[in-house]
């Protein structure tokens, strides 16, 4: 579930991604500025996003996940990284998505699932401390989206299995803990200071 958690000091699951690219776009400095000051520049008012956000329950209760695991927020100790499962149980980080139909066929038959998704198991894993994570991917038309409280969605949901094997979670970390040092001097990350720091 997306919340309005203040982004003072925050990476969460869905800022996995924005680690991976350069620390000199326009794109990262809008977003490190929302770090530095908690003033959230974005909305993430989509289409895509609501339905995610309203089917979670959905996709949980169909692949047996109990209420009491549902929405636990963790924080990394020591550190901005952060994340507020969709679900967390003894053995698995749980994370839950939608997606077009023909993603998650092209995903069953082999073809690498989005980075964007990968990276947040990857996040999720990171701050819980699990080492497998479940990612339960629910196949969604747009004529679907626009109709979804009626929707049965028996036997429709996949999952991937991740472990924290398939991660470099040591380059993980180090782009993490850089991201916690420059937070805590107030700077500005940059690309030749990641490329400096160990």
């Amino acid at each position: 579930v997306i919340t309005t958690r203040s982004t003072y000091g925050y990476i969460g699951g869905s800022d996995a991604n924005r680690l991976f690219g350069s620390f000199e776009t326009e794109t990262f400095r809008a977003w490190w500025q929302e770090r530095l000051t908690g003033i959230s520049l974005t909305s993430f008012s989509t289409i895509d996003t609501a339905v995610g956000n309203i089917m979670e329950a959905k996709v949980l209760d169909e692949v047996g996940v109990l209420p009491e695991h549902r929405n636990i927020f963790i924080k990394k100790e020591g550190s901005m990284a952060g994340i507020n499962t969709d679900a967390l149980c003894p053995d698995f980080y749980h994370e839950v998505k939608t997606s077009v139909p023909e993603n998650v066929y092209n995903w069953l038959n082999g073809k690498a699932i989005s980075a964007a998704y990968r990276r947040q198991v990857m996040h999720g894993l990171y701050v819980t401390g699990r080492r497998v994570g479940k990612l339960h991917v629910l196949p969604i038309t747009r004529e679907e989206k626009r109709n979804i409280f009626g929707l049965d969605i028996s036997g429709r949901v996949r999952t991937f299995f991740f472990s924290v094997d398939d991660f470099d979670m040591a380059d993980y970390d180090r782009r993490v803990r850089y991201l916690d040092m420059c937070f805590a001097r107030k700077e500005r990350p940059s690309d030749s200071g990641f490329n400096q720091f160990t």
